[in-house]
């Protein structure tokens, strides 16, 4: 993840959720290059959310620094 740098990863939210800025990010992230030109149904299924995630369109979040190893579990 520090190779590919914090602009690369993102967390996708609900448009109508408040802004990830305002509070610690949670749950999965991903990376901009897979979800980059996606629908936000799209989107949806690649990350594998609730059919009623993202029905009020897509927020996309860039995270502004790489999380540290103690602070992520990878999904497998």
């Amino acid at each position: 993840m520090v190779t590919w740098g914090a602009y690369n990863i993102v967390k996708v939210v609900n448009a109508g959720v408040a802004s990830p800025a305002t509070r610690p990010v949670t749950g999965y992230v991903g990376f901009l290059q897979a979800l980059s030109g996606l629908t936000p149904e799209t989107m949806r299924d690649v990350l594998g959310v609730r059919e009623t995630d993202l029905a009020g369109g897509a927020a996309i979040y860039q995270l502004t620094r790489v999380p540290s190893m103690n602070e992520i579990a990878v999904r497998s």
